[in-house]
């Protein structure tokens, strides 16, 4: 069966069916809801259908990662299934009597009994294809079950003779001497640019002797067709590995879930099991430590293994998160870093953090097969700033400065070696790195009093007077020839700048990590289209730095959604919509291309009381904007509020402040003047911590407190958008009151903001309707509101109260950019004791029942 006959088959198969209800029940590991069973069924028909992008908003604690699982494995499954079934008849005419019969085919010449022939033999073909590939799943399959037992009984066994999961160490390994590098290894290999056309002729050439050539060998073909009958993939990405274990977690109960294989992808600060590596403070430190074991400069890893195939298949034979991938290696005594994402290439689901997946050159080093995959991004309300940070580079001048020592170094030993484009093209490069150094030695001198200065690419590059070269052209070069690679090899093994003494904990760039490669990054950014970008130029610790900042993330999103089959964003809330699919998606069709869904929650009405509070006791109003946020009647009245409240919510009650600094202030005035005592007599007060180490003990402390039956409850002080307002759940006593004091708008003066708002003001006047800068203002703030006070409801049993504090929030603009699910009930209460009535009452029914 020949590989393009194989891709016409895929194309040409009948669409699948959404699964009746019936058949999602059985997925399931209980009762699901309604809005579960209409949740799987929209996003199997959008797959199905090949929609490029499903948005999904499910409110938390409506069970939205075990929907996701059961839908997207239920359609893998059966499009396997699908895949491996004999075609019907008119499916199965051979592409020889297809041709044959053609309209345009204005002299068939070939016999009725060799069509005949060529059909039986290219069914025959196809039959014994599918077979083989079922035989192979299928004793995969087995193989992977029986590892699976075996793995069973060595964990029992591992862990009855090591309580204390204690990492036994070889201090007898043999060191392995250091492999001597060729010095003909870092020269350059003779550059010409004009192969690049040749090269495109061969190719076709090639492509087209291969569509004449009759084969013989039908084992060739086979191979090939093997190789292109990939297991389809899903990926799911989320922020955090903790949202990330949830979902595996989901994964072992689903029905469908628990027989695929599913390989969790981290970083080395995750998945390192070498204590004299994971034990160093930072992750470059720890990058640098594992690469220099790998290259021999020390003694290799004693668990990295390149050729022990069974650790890959042990990871594939069951559903690992990872800390148990982690406790796998430790088992094996085998890498579990490198293990993974060998163990990826066969998985069926990939799990994986935003940044594995979002930058490109992370895709490139893990190897990543996107190709008509299901790509999920969970939690997604943050993407769009996700991409903006991760393709924002910067550049400071002490790479400048290490990457044209360099390549002088280099010159000096390899320049009447090297052939003449290479000469050209590293003369260009040291034309750009050189107008670089002359422009931020001037720097100080021109911006003494702003010491920051900000413009377009074309600004930029005329500034430097390189916008003559063509950018695209150098990049290219730096990728085929492999220059900054070969330049970091030489400088480690000749110039010797960097020791391990010299290496700073907290360095930015690792010693791995080329300093051309960061210049080739940022060369990259400045061939980006003018309206696309900024570039900014500031100074930082005696540094200049150059920063690009993205203000387009749809054409560093578009390649994920090019390969693809359908891309999933999935959230408890998304709004406003507008954002992502002005921002992420402007180049596709919204009615045929898009598709959007949002469910309603599963709590009874009667559970969830939300109200605007537009004024304090004594009747002040609450406008916590940046004039009037440190108002010292409006502090008293917040005191006082928070002070009725602590006296009427029982259990726990979360408050989110806009900012740390302002939280800071609130607590010195109500410190000051009593506030704070007060508050405690009734519940103990606890404050989120900014040194992120200290917020698991901060919220374990007040859990216990709360779940103390001697005590009344405990308050919690956070911060929207902090550690705490994000894949934390408030549930039950935890959460029975959120209260959100203000609007957390960002700071408008920061460049970044500017930037942003500005370019959307000129795309709105371009494209009707569009998102205006103010509007996308708007918009992030009340994206971090409505991620807080998510944090309350978590199951369909739970009750909340949830006051929003500032008149603001009365607005209509505002108020329809709540959740859906709350916004049709928000109360806005006139007096003050309609307001605490209302609450009193809401809690005495729920005591009640």
């Amino acid at each position: 069966m020949k590989a393009q006959n194989f891709e016409d088959f895929k194309n040409n198969l009948e669409p699948l069916e959404t699964p009746t209800n019936e058949e999602f029940l059985k997925l399931f590991p209980f009762q699901p809801y309604s809005i579960q069973l209409d949740f799987m069924s929209n996003l199997y028909s959008a797959i199905e259908d090949k929609k490029k992008v499903v948005i999904l908003e499910s409110p938390t604690g409506t069970g939205k990662s075990l929907s996701l699982i059961c839908s997207v494995t239920k359609w893998l499954n059966d499009n396997e299934e699908r895949l491996l079934k004999p075609p019907k008849d008119e499916l199965n005419s051979s592409s020889l009597k297809k041709e044959n019969n053609n309209e345009d085919n204005k002299n068939p010449k070939i016999p009725q009994w060799v069509l005949q022939h060529f059909e039986e033999k290219e069914k025959q073909e196809r039959n014994d294809f599918f077979e083989k590939i079922k035989k192979q799943r299928q004793l995969q399959k087995e193989k992977l079950e029986k590892i699976k037992e075996k793995e069973k009984k060595r964990k029992r066994i591992y862990e009855q003779n090591n309580n204390k999961k204690r990492m036994k160490i070889d201090n007898n390994q043999k060191k392995k001497e250091e492999v001597e590098e060729n010095e003909d290894d870092f020269l350059l290999d003779e550059y010409d640019s004009d192969k690049e056309l040749s090269n495109s002729i061969s190719r076709i050439k090639k492509e087209l002797d291969s569509f004449f050539e009759i084969s013989n060998t039908q084992e060739e073909d086979n191979e090939d067709i093997l190789e292109d009958f990939k297991e389809q993939k899903i990926y799911y990405s989320s922020r955090t590995h903790s949202q990330i274990s949830q979902f595996t977690f989901e994964l072992k109960k689903s029905a469908l879930g628990k027989t695929m294989k599913c390989v969790s992808l981290g970083s080395r600060k995750n998945l390192c099991i070498n204590p004299k590596v994971r034990n160093l403070s930072s992750l470059n430190r720890i990058n640098d430590k594992c690469l220099d074991m790998n290259e021999g400069k020390n003694t290799k890893c004693q668990y990295l293994n390149n050729e022990n195939e069974d650790f890959k298949d042990v990871i594939l034979s069951d559903i690992y998160d990872i800390e148990e991938l982690s406790s796998l290696g430790i088992r094996h005594q085998n890498c579990p870093y490198y293990g993974s994402r060998n163990a990826s290439k066969m998985a069926q689901i990939i799990t994986l953090p935003y940044n594995l997946l979002i930058q490109q050159s992370s895709r490139e080093a893990l190897g990543l097969d996107l190709k008509d995959s299901i790509i999920i991004f969970d939690e997604a309300h943050n993407i769009i700033d996700t991409i903006t940070n991760n393709y924002s580079f910067m550049l400071d001048s002490e790479m400048i400065d290490r990457s044209i020592s360099d390549i002088n170094e280099y010159l000096e030993k390899y320049g009447n070696r090297l052939k003449g484009k290479n000469i050209m093209y590293i003369q260009q490069i040291l034309v750009i790195l050189n107008a670089f150094q002359n422009y931020y030695t001037n720097f100080k001198k021109e911006h003494l009093e702003k010491k920051s200065y900000l413009c377009t690419i074309n600004e930029f590059l005329i500034k430097l007077n390189i916008d003559h070269l063509n950018l695209l052209k150098i990049k290219k070069y730096l990728e085929i020839s492999r220059l900054p690679q070969k330049l970091l090899g030489f400088s480690k093994k000749y110039i010797n700048k960097i020791s391990k003494e010299e290496v700073d904990e907290d360095e930015e760039i690792s010693r791995h990590v080329s300093p051309l490669m960061v210049v080739e990054n940022f060369i990259l950014t400045l061939s980006n289209q003018d309206k696309d970008g900024r570039v900014l130029i500031y100074e930082e610790k005696k540094n200049i730095i150059f920063k690009y900042l993205l203000l387009n993330p749809s054409n560093a999103f578009k390649p994920l959604v090019e390969e693809a089959r359908t891309i999933v964003l999935a959230g408890g809330t998304l709004e406003p919509i507008s954002d992502f699919i002005e921002q992420l998606f402007p180049y596709l069709d919204q009615e045929k291309q898009i598709v959007h869904y949002s469910y309603d929650h599963v709590i009874d009405s009667s559970s969830l009381l939300t109200m605007i509070v537009e004024k304090g006791p004594l009747g002040s109003p609450f406008l916590f904007n940046y004039e009037n946020r440190n108002n010292i009647q409006m502090l008293k009245e917040l005191g006082q509020l928070i002070l009725n409240v602590v006296n009427v919510i029982p259990d726990g009650v979360v408050v989110f402040f806009p900012s740390y600094h302002y939280l800071n202030e609130v607590w010195e005035f109500w410190n000051n003047n009593n506030y704070i005592k007060q508050i405690e007599t009734k519940k103990k007060i606890f404050k989120e911590p900014k040194n992120s180490k200290l917020v698991e003990k901060t919220l374990n402390d007040y859990s216990q407190e709360i779940n103390n039956s001697n005590n009344k409850g405990a308050l919690l002080l956070c911060v929207v958008g902090g550690k705490m307002s994000e894949g934390i759940n408030f549930s039950d006593k935890l959460g029975r009151g959120v209260i959100v004091i203000g609007l957390p708008f960002a700071n408008k003066e920061s460049y970044e903001l500017k930037e942003k708002m500005k370019y959307l003001d000129n795309q709105s006047k371009i494209i009707k309707n569009s998102t205006t800068g103010n509007e996308y203002y708007e918009n992030l703030c009340m994206r971090a509101v409505n991620q807080s006070i998510g944090r309350a409801i978590r199951h369909k049993n739970d009750y909340a109260c949830i006051l929003l504090l500032d008149k603001r929030f009365s607005q209509q603009r505002i108020k329809k950019k709540l959740p859906k699910w709350m916004s049709k009930d928000i109360q806005v209460p006139q007096a003050y004791g309609l307001f605490i009535g209302k609450m009193a009452k809401f809690f005495k029914t729920k005591k009640k029942l």
